[in-house]
């Protein structure tokens, strides 16, 4: 009789430590709710990041952590903890399950218009690296963590895209066949060069273009009191937070007030575009220009008898549409015509026609439209 009655209070001792201990982890869940909901985005990873590796198996936990890296604007990361959650309780009320899928992407507010510097970019690649080796331990995942700022900023703006996962691929060459420009986070400890004593090291930020290797932008952002402060916490979340968001900051405040960067691949393209264009006017036949055209519909066209134009020639005029893709080679092969009217030749000179406007499908026929000779 002793003996079960001892044995019941052991189970009933049992039952109270884990009631206490589930208490102990809502009341936990509680505070980091507090933390986010206050706007407490570095305190509440912090916390519930330590919390997370203690009750791993809590979807409360990994959601309210992703709100907070959501907050900060570390969409990845936040969609990592996301995606943690509904591994663990795939109906989570707060979450859908087409996050799991990828058919809907975090809310990332409006699109922002890119930097001045960068308004002429659409593709572009972040590297990180310390060029100063004494540097490597503690600066490391400073320049890591720039780099994933610039590049959570960028993604927000519109027309600008981000390669996916270039922070830690140094090869300049493979990367310069993809994108329009190259930004490079580096950290250097100068202080002996430049005389400057208030610092330990600088943020060097190269922005590149990888065609012309020719850097187009250049800054030194010297690390002030609270980067002396925090060198030897770069390991703490919330001050590597605080360090990315200032340094961020005034990194795009540069970019405002410089000139606008020109691409030399947006000018190679430009050229290939007009070979290709070219090449196609000499597959098509006769094919010119309107060069003038009064409101009655008098024409002139910029080709006559030397490119076998005849009176009573008819020409359909039109406007080139969007570029016709080979499937296979990947190549140019043609543009879709958009027809907007038709006019006859009345007389043929040695380069040029004159020629009257026969049919108005559009009335704004003008210098520079297209004509296309209509082979019976």
């Amino acid at each position: 009789m002793r003996k079960l009655i001892v044995l019941i209070l052991l189970i009933a001792l049992n039952a109270g430590t884990s009631a206490l201990a589930q208490i102990s982890i809502e009341e936990q869940i509680r505070r980091g709710k507090e933390l986010y909901e206050a706007g407490d985005y570095e305190e509440g990873i912090l916390f519930l990041k330590k919390l997370s590796e203690k009750y791993p198996q809590y979807a409360d936990i990994w959601y309210l952590l992703g709100k907070c890296y959501e907050g900060l604007g570390y969409f990845e990361l936040a969609q990592e903890c996301y995606k943690r959650t509904l591994s663990i309780d795939p109906t989570y009320g707060p979450l859908s399950e087409k996050l799991l899928k990828g058919e809907k992407e975090l809310e990332k507010g409006p699109p922002e218009l890119p930097p001045r510097l960068l308004r002429e970019v659409r593709k572009i690649a972040i590297l990180s690296f310390p060029k100063d080796e004494s540097l490597k331990e503690r600066g490391e995942p400073l320049a890591e963590a720039i780099a994933r700022e610039i590049r959570s900023r960028l993604l927000r703006c519109q027309g600008i895209e981000v390669l996916a996962n270039p922070l830690f691929e140094n090869d300049i060459n493979k990367l310069g066949n993809e994108v329009d420009l190259l930004i490079i986070i580096s950290l250097t400890s100068s202080r002996e060069k430049v005389g400057i004593s208030e610092s330990d090291f600088a943020v060097n930020v190269k922005v590149i273009d990888p065609l012309s290797r020719v850097i187009k932008w250049e800054q030194n952002i010297w690390i002030d009191d609270i980067v002396r402060e925090s060198q030897d916490k770069f390991d703490s979340i919330a001050a590597l937070t605080t360090l990315t968001k200032k340094i961020g900051n005034r990194i795009f405040r540069y970019w405002n007030l410089a000139p606008t960067i020109h691409p030399s691949r947006l000018d190679i393209e430009r050229i290939e575009e007009e070979k290709r264009r070219l090449e196609w006017l000499k597959r098509s036949g006769i094919v010119a220009q309107i060069a003038w055209i009064d409101d009655k519909g008098k024409v002139v066209i910029n080709v006559g008898a030397e490119k076998g134009v005849s009176k009573g020639d008819r020409f359909f005029v039109f406007r080139k549409g969007k570029p016709i893709i080979d499937p296979d080679r990947k190549e140019v092969i043609g543009y879709d015509e958009i027809i907007i009217g038709y006019i006859k030749i009345d007389m043929v000179r040695e380069r040029i026609s004159f020629g009257h406007v026969i049919e108005w499908i559009r009335k704004d026929i003008a210098v520079g439209d297209w004509v296309r000779k209509i082979v019976e």
